[in-house]
């Protein structure tokens, strides 16, 4: 069972400072006994849960991808996982 239940639901957990997390960068943390995968796109931190729900591949060791647009916005963003080569998407999480 997830040691989430035991936490208040909706609330928030320092898991890294802002500057632990650079641009165009991923790693994981545990959460409550969950992995979660963080990452920085466009000055934006985005948490997702870190396991590729179709292998079980560990989304961090897998492959950050982002696209900008000519004015430096952000156009896309995805963490492909290295098992299936599936890519989601930041920050829904979804293929």
């Amino acid at each position: 069972m997830s040691n989430l239940s035991n936490m208040a639901q909706g609330a928030f957990v320092t898991v890294a400072r802002e500057d632990e997390v650079h641009e165009g960068s991923m790693f994981g943390v545990a959460v409550g006994g969950n992995a979660i995968l963080l990452s920085k796109i466009g000055g934006k931190i985005y948490a997702m849960d870190a396991v590729c729900s179709h292998y079980n591949g560990y989304l961090p060791k897998g492959q950050l991808n982002t696209g900008y647009l000519h004015n430096g916005q952000v156009k896309n963003r995805a963490v492909v996982c290295r098992c299936t080569r599936l890519s989601l998407r930041l920050p829904q999480g979804r293929s």
